[in-house]
């Protein structure tokens, strides 16, 4: 356990390592996603969401009914997240912007392929129409 800590830990470093100044400047990621990615022949789906707080990022994910949640910085085009999966194992995904959403690869401590995963941001809830103002009352 102690080495998956140490494993999280170094992943967070590297995350917070890549962010420079330009970070400050970049296009916020802030907001929510549809999520869908794969590994090998599996594919999953899911959301995701994305919180600022000054220039750190939390991130987190609700896939197929698992939580899962990280720390991410960006860098110019680059969001890069360490993250914990719900059995506590560390990974990191790299996406780049890809249009409005993100797309990137990913992997998990223990395993010997990335992963690839793709962000498109959530429509809007639609706002009703504001209610017809009352017409004037004709001059006299």
């Amino acid at each position: 356990m102690i080495a998956r800590r140490s494993l999280a830990a170094a992943c967070a470093a590297f995350a917070l390592g890549l962010a420079g100044p330009a970070a400050a400047q970049a296009p916020g990621v802030a907001g929510s996603y549809d999520v869908q990615g794969q590994l090998g022949s599996q594919s999953y789906r899911g959301t995701v969401t994305v919180t600022r707080a000054m220039d750190v990022y939390t991130v987190a994910w609700q896939i197929e009914g698992q939580s899962y949640r990280g720390v991410a910085m960006l860098n110019e085009n680059a969001l890069s997240i360490a993250y914990l999966d719900p059995t506590m194992q560390p990974g990191v995904v790299v996406l780049r912007r890809n249009g409005r959403g993100w797309s990137g690869t990913w992997a998990v401590m223990d395993t010997t392929r990335n992963g690839i995963e793709s962000w498109t941001p959530r429509a809007a809830a639609a706002t009703p129409p504001a209610p017809a103002r009352p017409a004037a009352p004709p001059a006299k």
